[in-house]
């Protein structure tokens, strides 16, 4: 007997969409789509994933949906454009998050 992610795999290889594969097995959308999905692709860099951002000094600290995307606050506190991608930072400083050089 195949289990219903072992169904789903096979509906989508015959080409069934996910949500005619979750009608057809009485599961959420959501959870066929998790079966199926591509793997994301692997990101590099040392900071690809983000966590050293997260105890930058250059932090943008302010989670406002108007900061929505904007992590590093770099050129903010420096007054100048920062030297690299996140990804691959090179200006990371362990340490509490500074403040604006307006805001001085």
């Amino acid at each position: 007997m195949m289990s219903k992610r072992e169904e789903a795999v096979e509906l989508s290889q015959n080409g069934m969409s996910m949500r005619e594969i979750s009608n057809e097995l009485g599961i959420s959308y959501n959870t066929v789509y998790g079966w199926l999905r591509k793997p994301k692709s692997g990101k590099t860099g040392d900071n690809a994933d983000r966590h050293l951002c997260r105890t930058c000094q250059y932090s943008m600290g302010s989670y406002r949906k108007s900061n929505a995307g904007m992590n590093c606050n770099y050129i903010g506190i420096t007054g100048k454009k920062r030297p690299c991608k996140p990804e691959s930072c090179t200006v990371y400083v362990k340490g509490e998050r500074l403040k604006d050089k307006e805001d001085e």
